[in-house]
């Protein structure tokens, strides 16, 4: 038995979604995109490609890079399928990011000595 479908197209708002972005609060006017990136300097004889358009979220500002995440944060966990840490994970997920900059000796003397400059410079 063949289900029964409509070939005719529906509207954005009477199809069922986990979340729309319809019921997101109105956002503030959108900031001018920022230019287009400029090519490259030619060469000696060659033309100069045009730039290229920015597109998706290079065009955004970044509060509505930021608003369009949040909709995702809260419809994964709206859904179940977003992931919270336990105390245990997070120590761990701690514990093997520092070991992993602190193989940088280079790195961490840099910081020691801004950590010490810090220091003496508020005593006096």
């Amino acid at each position: 038995m063949k289900p029964t479908q409509s070939t005719k197209p529906t509207k954005p708002s009477e199809t069922k979604t986990a979340f729309s972005f319809d019921s997101a609060p109105a956002a503030p006017p959108a900031k001018k995109a920022p230019p287009a990136k400029k090519a490259p300097p030619a060469k000696d004889g060659e033309e100069t490609p045009p730039p290229k358009a920015l597109k998706g979220f290079a065009v955004m500002t970044p509060e509505e890079r930021s608003r369009i995440a949040s909709l995702g944060g809260r419809a994964a966990r709206d859904l179940g399928v977003a992931h919270r840490f336990t105390s245990q994970e997070a120590s761990e997920a701690g514990a093997k990011g520092g070991l992993a900059v602190s193989q940088d000796r280079e790195h961490m003397a840099k910081i020691g000595r801004r950590g010490g400059q810090a220091r003496l410079g508020s005593r006096g």
